[in-house]
């Protein structure tokens, strides 16, 4: 089967050694870069735990041209290809899960951009060091993302799943490695366990929406609560 169908059927796709070890190298830097930049209002958000400890930064991929390059030659294309349609950047963010650091419960991402019009998005990760079981690995429910319309979504409304339905769910991990590329759509269930290790869990995510809908970056951040444009 290829990696169309898997995505089709499935929901996602894990594209093993996808990038070589010199643009492996160069992910788990960027991530290094990204973790070392101070509040900047009107570029990037920065996001912390009650510890003080960075937990997230978003709207960074235009500040870093690097990065920014690679995505346009390398990730961009491939996007475009699994989706089966051409796409522009709705949003970006690189999470940290420290050692010790909570997971997240099972849920679908797409109610919380429901207030946008694509009726689907794409979502590209992109890993800074291994992800394993022990450091909260991305697990999905393989197979169930086309109950969307049917999902018991919780009484927060923000895509959460019922303990009944995640348990009925086939869920499959994904172990992955700086050089590993994953694809998910916006309604394929997901969730990760707590990181049981004493290092970080570094992951890029670049959510990518068809281009008929037009460009939303801008639109998306300026609505986001927290956010200051200069």
């Amino acid at each position: 089967m290829n990696d169309i169908q898997l995505y089709r059927d499935n929901g996602y796709v894990l594209l093993k050694n996808f990038f070589t070890s010199e643009e492996a190298s160069k992910i788990v830097e960027f991530a290094d870069e990204l973790e070392t930049v101070e509040e900047a209002p009107g570029k990037w958000m920065i996001f912390f735990e009650k510890n003080k400890t960075k937990s997230r930064i978003e709207h960074y991929v235009y500040y870093h041209q690097k990065l920014h390059d690679l995505l346009a030659t390398r990730v961009y294309p491939i996007v475009d290809t699994i989706s089966e349609k051409k796409n522009y950047l709705f949003k970006d963010k690189l999470n940290w899960k420290h050692g010790g650091g909570k997971g997240f419960g099972a849920h679908q991402d797409h109610p919380a951009w429901s207030d946008f019009e694509p009726n689907v998005y794409i979502s590209a990760a992109l890993f800074a060091n291994n992800s394993t079981q022990e450091n909260g690995c991305l697990q999905f429910g393989k197979g169930k993302h086309k109950f969307n319309k049917e999902c018991d979504y919780n009484k927060e409304g923000m895509g959460e799943i019922t303990s009944e339905i995640e348990e009925t769910l086939e869920w499959s991990l994904s172990e992955t490695t700086p050089r590993d590329l994953l694809l998910f759509d916006s309604f394929v269930p997901h969730r990760s366990y707590e990181n049981k290790t004493h290092n970080s869990r570094r992951i890029f995510y670049f959510t990518f929406n068809d281009k008929k809908y037009g460009y939303l970056y801008n639109n998306y951040f300026l609505n986001k609560e927290g956010f200051h444009q200069k």
